[in-house]
């Protein structure tokens, strides 16, 4: 689910059903399975699910809410009513979270005829698109927005989401006229005329980007896209002196907004990255000696330069013999030691970009899943950050144009390698930033 592999992860969910005999315990992955047929768009399938949770347990606040939105996308408002009003019924609290008067007083509007027939439906469409535009899922997003588009033609969010997936998909012809037609709906809105602008910038009309970007700082001056872009076209037309003011300009702003803070120390007009500290090496060093004093049954790999040693549930150090400054001790909580397969390390890349969208995607340069072999060296299952887009590159490589290091992520599995023999091995997640901090997660089939 957490890479919207929704087909696959209902016939995982069917298996897992058919092992759990306690009628109770079945009731979370009925959950999870209409929420999979839902997201599908298939309703009558979702509404089956919530009947055989009802036959377990009628009082269920998920059970209604589960329902109520399942009549809704399907185009049965009283229905949805009836069922959304159960729902505030037994959890109160919730209903006022979930903003549930709202939802109904809609419902209510659709069904007079006061409002257009599927607005329910295209708002729930488009409360997922976010989601599924961070994580990569650029198919769905284009078959959601044109869904959208279909229900309510003259709203502008359809042609909007249908833009932008075409554009992360290098369409560029396709989705400038998506963007105009959201253009047309919503002139003053400035994150589609700056994506207007964005594309004329790819495709190298930079007399069109400067004037959509100009429109867009007319309506938003504070957007700092619009200006970094803009630095960026004065920069290719060798007008070196206004993009730094423009840059500058941007830091003024927004003075954490990376891609800016990176094209001034390019053009040699920013300050000079501050230099690690020269006590980092020994700092790890001697904390490194002091982990494996508390290991009494340390495991050792080795990958090129790199070098593991673990004990499950006591600590890790990972050292890099060509790189002083990249190294990890953990001697913290607890922790379990899990082998990834090569189904896992597809479900994990999904949960990573969550992870990405959650801390701060935009300050994201060197980002990677790093596999070690024993007899190889290690192989990058890249992220491509470009701005504000992430993308994956399954061929060993890394490419990154923006922004400073925060992330890495380092993956031992089964997956198969590009030089063809198998990885076998463990994985761990370090977070680096300004401030120091790690952490381990676990993801795969824990062995004994």
């Amino acid at each position: 689910m957490g890479n919207e592999q929704w087909a696959e992860a209902v016939v995982i969910f069917r298996q897992y059903l058919k092992g759990i005999q306690e009628p109770v315990e079945k009731i979370p992955l009925y959950g999870n399975l209409a929420s999979c047929y839902l997201e599908q768009g298939l309703y009558e399938e979702t509404l089956a699910i919530w009947d055989e949770v009802a036959g377990i347990a009628e009082d269920l606040a998920n059970l209604w809410f589960g329902r109520a939105v399942a009549y809704g996308c399907s185009g049965q408002p009283e229905k949805a009513i009836k069922a959304f009003e159960q729902f505030r019924l037994i959890a109160p609290e919730q209903s006022r979270l979930f903003e549930i008067n709202s939802m109904i007083e809609q419902l209510q509007q659709e069904q007079q005829g006061e409002i257009a027939p599927g607005s329910f439906l295209y708002e729930h469409l488009d409360a997922q698109l976010e989601d599924n535009i961070d994580l990569g899922d650029y198919d769905l997003v284009v078959r959601k927005a044109r869904q959208m588009i279909d229900i309510i033609p003259g709203r502008p969010e359809g042609h909007f989401a249908l833009g932008l997936a075409l554009l992360r998909q290098s369409q560029m012809e396709e989705a400038i006229v998506a963007f105009l037609e959201a253009h047309s709906r919503e002139p003053d809105y400035a994150p589609t005329i700056y994506n207007i602008g964005y594309i004329y910038f790819e495709l190298n009309q930079l007399d069109q980007a400067l004037l959509w970007l100009e429109r867009a700082l007319q309506q938003d001056e504070t957007y700092v896209e619009a200006l970094h872009l803009k630095g960026r076209i004065y920069k290719q037309l060798d007008q070196q002196q206004e993009a730094v003011a423009l840059w500058r300009q941007t830091l003024s702003i927004n003075p954490a907004y990376e891609p800016a803070q990176y094209a001034l120390f390019e053009a040699g007009a920013g300050p000079e990255p501050e230099e690690e500290s020269s006590e980092l090496p020994q700092q790890l060093h001697r904390m490194g000696l002091l982990a494996k004093a508390r290991m009494s049954q340390p495991r050792s790999y080795r990958s090129g330069d790199v070098k593991l040693t673990v004990e499950p549930g006591v600590g890790f150090v990972l050292e890099d013999a060509e790189n002083e400054h990249n190294g990890t001790v953990y001697a913290g909580r607890p922790f379990r030691i899990a082998r990834m397969g090569e189904t896992d390390i597809l479900y994990f890349v999904g949960v990573l970009k969550l992870l990405v969208r959650l801390t701060n995607k935009s300050n994201c340069r060197d980002m990677a899943i790093l596999a070690y072999s024993p007899d190889h060296p290690p192989f990058v299952y890249g992220l491509t950050m470009k701005e504000d887009m992430l993308e994956n590159d399954s061929h060993g490589r890394l490419l990154s144009d923006v922004a400073p290091h925060f992330l890495k992520v380092r993956v031992d599995s089964t997956l198969e390698s590009p030089y063809g023999s198998p990885f076998h091995g463990y994985f761990i997640y370090l977070k680096q930033g300004a401030k120091s901090g790690i952490a381990v997660l676990t993801f795969g089939l824990l062995e004994d």
